[in-house]
């Protein structure tokens, strides 16, 4: 069970990363205007 949920923490990290990621590229491609 550990391993199981330290699995779902990474993840949970990682889909934080790339939303942050997606979110600025978005921001710049938009001029700000996101």
């Amino acid at each position: 069970m550990q391993a199981y949920n330290q699995a779902i923490n990474d993840l949970d990290k990682e889909l934080d990363h790339l939303r942050n990621a997606f979110e600025a590229e978005i921001a710049r491609h938009s001029g700000g205007a996101y």
